[in-house]
């Protein structure tokens, strides 16, 4: 194996990307929830898996600080044990009967929690084709699954626990980490976004991304000075803009004023009606 030891982490190489990120995790002695995952290679398989394999290679860089939120509630803590098997059990009987016998599912936390209790399921596929199916068209198979396994499992928790249905946790579903990759790619966008917003002023548009993955840039840069962040556009093209809070071109914009002032004299041109209402200017993106 050929591990290449760098200042800002390691990189690392294994069969698939969750086994190089074990290893890597394992070599550096820190949580997944620690360090920030970049994938290099997915990895593939060879003719009749022999010939021709590639490995899997993964960049692991310990963070500074901590993102996910702190460990669960003591109540989600002292059944944890029976919580994880039955989920775990459940989402292996839905994968059975889904056609995906080989898939293995790994419970935990995610990165991507919007509330302490959120339980994470995560179903790892060796096989592309199954990969593909599960994940779909920007993501919209996962979160149709993701939905449908939700409100099975909280059922399945609560006929098995009772005495959480007071404090439900939360589930979500990923598939061979396709959420976390998406995080990782948005973050490292950020930081370039965040360098030019502050040295042009001008708004940066990310590329489209998951609702989870907006809320989660959303919530990480609320409380930052310098940038403010909105959504706009819909379904499958909604993504996050990233703006100056001092205003930057769109301020400046307004301190100039209309450019109908400086052309107050013209005449009109063919067609157009000199008490004409200007056009109503387009709502503020909402953020999300």
């Amino acid at each position: 194996m050929n591990d290449q030891k760098m200042n800002s982490g390691i990189e690392i190489e294994g069969k698939t990307v969750d086994d190089a990120i074990n290893k890597g995790l394992e070599q550096l002695g820190v949580a997944k929830e620690d360090v920030e995952i970049k994938i290099l290679a997915e990895g593939s398989t060879g003719l009749f898996g022999l010939m021709g394999t590639k490995p899997a290679k993964v960049m692991i860089i310990p963070r500074d600080r901590v993102r996910v939120k702190p460990g669960f509630s003591p109540e989600i803590q002292k059944r944890y044990k029976d919580i994880e098997k039955i989920i775990k059990t459940e989402t292996e009987k839905l994968l059975v009967a889904m056609e995906f016998p080989e898939a293995k599912v790994s419970v935990g936390q995610s990165r991507l929690a919007e509330n302490q209790n959120e339980i994470k399921v995560d179903i790892a596929c060796a096989d592309d084709r199954d990969i593909s199916l599960l994940i779909g068209r920007d993501g919209k198979t996962l979160a149709a699954i993701e939905l449908i396994f939700q409100t099975i499992l909280i059922n399945k928790l609560l006929q098995g626990i009772p005495e959480l249905s007071g404090n439900k946790p939360k589930i979500s579903v990923d598939v061979n980490n396709y959420f976390e990759r998406k995080l990782e790619n948005a973050l490292q966008d950020i930081q370039k976004a965040i360098g030019i917003v502050r040295r042009t002023g001008r708004d940066y548009r990310m590329e489209p991304m998951p609702a989870k993955i907006r809320r989660y840039i959303h919530n990480e840069l609320k409380d930052n000075k310098e940038i403010h962040t909105v959504s706009e556009g819909e379904g499958g093209q909604r993504r996050v803009v990233i703006t100056s809070r001092s205003g930057g071109r769109r301020q400046q914009q307004q301190q100039r004023g209309p450019r109908d002032n400086r052309n107050r004299n013209r005449q009109p041109r063919r067609g157009e009606n000199r008490g004409e209402r200007p056009a109503t200017p387009p709502a503020e993106p909402r953020e999300d």
